[in-house]
Protein backbone atom coordinates (compact mmCIF):
# COMPACT_ATOMS: atom_id res chain seq x y z
CA UNK A 1 0.00 0.00 0.00
CA UNK A 2 1.33 3.37 -0.95
CA UNK A 3 -1.25 5.38 0.99
CA UNK A 4 0.11 8.07 3.30
CA UNK A 5 -1.27 7.79 6.84
CA UNK A 6 -1.41 10.63 9.38
CA UNK A 7 0.32 9.39 12.55
CA UNK A 8 0.87 11.04 15.92
CA UNK A 9 3.12 9.34 18.45
CA UNK A 10 5.23 9.97 21.54
CA UNK A 11 8.93 9.26 21.43
CA UNK A 12 10.44 9.94 24.81
CA UNK A 13 8.73 13.15 25.95
CA UNK A 14 8.23 14.54 22.45
CA UNK A 15 4.95 14.34 20.52
CA UNK A 16 5.60 13.88 16.81
CA UNK A 17 3.00 14.26 14.09
CA UNK A 18 3.81 13.21 10.52
CA UNK A 19 2.64 11.35 7.44
CA UNK A 20 4.12 7.96 6.71
CA UNK A 21 3.45 4.81 4.77
CA UNK A 22 2.24 1.56 6.31
CA UNK A 23 5.69 -0.09 6.18
CA UNK A 24 7.27 2.90 7.93
CA UNK A 25 4.61 2.70 10.64
CA UNK A 26 5.28 -1.01 11.13
CA UNK A 27 9.01 -0.34 11.52
CA UNK A 28 8.27 2.49 13.97
CA UNK A 29 6.09 0.26 16.15
CA UNK A 30 8.94 -2.23 16.61
CA UNK A 31 10.67 0.40 18.77
CA UNK A 32 9.64 -0.11 22.42
CA UNK A 33 10.11 3.58 23.25
CA UNK A 34 7.25 4.70 20.95
CA UNK A 35 3.66 5.25 22.18
CA UNK A 36 1.12 5.55 19.39
CA UNK A 37 -1.44 8.32 19.99
CA UNK A 38 -3.36 8.71 16.75
CA UNK A 39 -3.62 7.03 13.35
CA UNK A 40 -5.89 8.34 10.62
CA UNK A 41 -6.28 6.47 7.38
CA UNK A 42 -7.60 8.60 4.52
CA UNK A 43 -11.30 8.11 3.91
CA UNK A 44 -12.22 6.34 0.69
CA UNK A 45 -15.27 7.94 -0.87
CA UNK A 46 -17.47 6.40 -3.50
CA UNK A 47 -19.72 8.54 -5.64
CA UNK A 48 -22.84 7.33 -7.36
CA UNK A 49 -23.35 8.26 -10.96
CA UNK A 50 -26.36 10.37 -11.73
CA UNK A 51 -28.98 8.44 -13.61
CA UNK A 52 -31.29 9.96 -16.15
CA UNK A 53 -34.79 10.67 -14.90
CA UNK A 54 -36.92 8.19 -16.71
CA UNK A 55 -40.61 8.74 -16.32
CA UNK A 56 -42.70 5.62 -16.01
CA UNK A 57 -45.20 5.13 -18.79
CA UNK A 58 -48.73 4.39 -17.64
Amino acid sequence: MDIEIDVEYLQGNTAIKRKMKQKELAALLLDEDVVLLFVNKPKVTYYRRKTKNRSKKS
